[in-house]
């Protein structure tokens, strides 16, 4: 907390500083804008949970106007470290942070994605089951397209979103599109997006029963569910698992090596490999056994 006896201008002095700070440590990978944490310094803001985040313009926080801002926010703190109530003023404040945020409010949680739509938590934070966040969508113009719905979200594609059911067992994956409108129907324990979805355009999901398949993006089948797992994917075949054996498939699914593998995976110069039996064996991406590896 900060001292009692804080100075103005030693609190001058530190509001510099962690502005500098703030600003190295922003949490966003967007062009425009940012998300801010401002009650990590301003309990008073809010009164209640300190965990909360403006979503600003880059431009902005490069000005006077946000450095006053800001030190606004860090007198409403000095009141509250020294009197530990809220500061009159907080509320005042915090209506000031909000006309400058996108959307004009502020969350207690906030994730950049990639399309310039951010994954948010409402603020304050409303506890619907135990101590589970509720998370939503806001879109690039400040619109809340998906409503605080699901567990969690996450970008898998162009406009597309993993979600997962909102409860705390149990909870199955699914996806939505920017609208909201659920694409993959919420039925999956496992949904792997990320690096395969950006790249190949599907994702990877697993059924109660345990076997994994493949649907594209627009929720159209790409591999049917009957393997165990899958590993690296390269630009004509997948790694499979069928139970503890890993095989090569193609991109229908397809099984394309005769042979099964203790182990596949591909070197630096993208030669994929295969272990059986200790022995270490060249595998073209048609799935035919070239020889030994070296």
């Amino acid at each position: 907390m900060i001292k009692n006896n804080l100075s103005v201008l030693s609190m001058k002095r530190l509001l510099f500083a962690v502005v500098s700070l703030c600003l190295c440590m922003q949490i966003s990978a967007q062009e425009e804008y940012e998300a801010f944490a401002i009650s990590e310094f301003a309990y008073s803001i809010s009164g209640d949970d300190s965990q909360c985040y403006a979503i600003l313009k880059k431009d902005f926080m490069q000005t006077e106007e946000f450095v006053e801002l800001f030190s606004a926010v860090m007198e409403c703190y000095a009141e509250y470290g020294a009197t530990q109530k809220a500061s009159p003023k907080a509320k005042a404040v915090m209506d000031k942070v909000k006309s400058y945020a996108l959307g004009g409010r502020v969350f207690a949680r906030v994730t950049p994605f990639q399309d310039g739509t951010f994954g948010v938590v409402d603020y304050p934070y409303i506890d619907g089951v135990g101590d589970l966040e509720k998370w939503g969508l806001l879109d690039e113009h400040g619109k809340l397209s998906i409503p605080f719905a699901y567990r969690s979200i996450q970008e898998i594609g162009s406009s597309t979103y993993g979600v997962e059911e909102y409860k705390r067992e149990d909870a199955l994956f699914g996806t939505v599109n920017k609208q909201g409108k659920i694409i993959i129907p919420l039925k999956y324990e496992v949904l792997v997006g990320d690096i395969w979805s950006h790249r190949y355009g599907h994702v990877i999901l697993r059924l109660p029963n345990g076997k994994v398949g493949m649907l594209n993006l627009d929720g159209s089948a790409a591999i049917p569910f009957q393997f165990d797992g899958f590993g690296d994917e390269y630009d004509h075949c997948i790694v499979a698992w069928v139970g503890k054996n890993k095989i090569l498939i193609d991109k229908t699914g397809k099984r394309i090596t005769a042979q099964q593998y203790d182990k596949i995976w591909g070197d630096d110069e993208d030669h994929i490999i295969g272990r059986r039996n200790d022995v270490n064996y060249h595998i073209s991406p048609t799935g035919l056994e070239l020889g030994k590896a070296d």
